[in-house]
């Protein structure tokens, strides 16, 4: 019986050679991932609270109705968010024969960190920046009718949570905290800082 010679296996290598460059190679394209919500965004908020100036020389109108309007954007510091806000708060009281009316407004902008908007259903969240506020104020006292306004700058800090609601709303509540200067009005100079608490709806996209 002959035995194979050297060539027969080099033959049956080349063979499986051929064969295996000739087959279609099929790739399957691994699907990009969709990007991250949590890492980058655009956010609005809108809210309505109540806005306590921590001096009670405003009275009557120390505890004002306060509205809010947010825009955060996450782009390119990292964990942060840029966070602009334009608020509006209002008062008109009486008290001791004295009508006092008091519209306050107030421009924001600072650093917004939330905790994850993706993992769970509650998140929180911390903020804090800077803050130009301006307050008109209107005083009638039955006689006299006095009309002054004042500017002041401050810095604010605030923490609050949001709950997601369907795939991009969500709703919410902050407590943010502002320390300013004093607001002349007339001879009086009342301390600005003050307490602001607002329910929040918005939605992230």
């Amino acid at each position: 019986m002959s035995t194979p010679g050297p060539t027969a296996p080099l033959l049956l290598l080349a063979l499986l050679l051929g064969a295996s460059c000739a087959a279609p190679v099929s790739r399957v394209a691994s699907p990009q991932a969709e990007p991250s919500l949590a890492k980058k965004f655009q956010q609005i908020d809108v809210g309505i609270g109540i806005h306590s100036f921590a001096d009670n020389d405003w009275k009557p109108n120390d505890d004002l109705t306060a509205f809010a309007f947010y825009y955060q954007e996450r782009e390119r510091l990292g964990p942060f968010a840029l966070e602009g806000g334009v608020h509006y708060a209002y008062d008109d009281g009486n008290e001791n024969g004295q009508n006092l009316d008091t519209d306050l407004f107030e421009f924001t902008a600072g650093l917004w960190y939330d905790f994850g908007f993706e993992s769970t259903w509650v998140i929180p969240f911390v903020g804090f920046g800077m803050s130009l506020m301006w307050a008109d104020v209107e005083l009638f006292d039955g006689t006299d009718y006095v009309s002054d306004d004042d500017s002041v700058f401050g810095g604010y800090g605030k923490v609050g949570l949001l709950f997601p609601v369907g795939e991009s709303g969500h709703l919410g509540f902050e407590v943010r905290r502002i320390e300013a200067g004093n607001i002349d009005i007339g001879s009086e100079s009342l301390d600005a800082s003050a307490t602001e608490a607002l329910i929040l709806f918005g939605a992230r996209f």
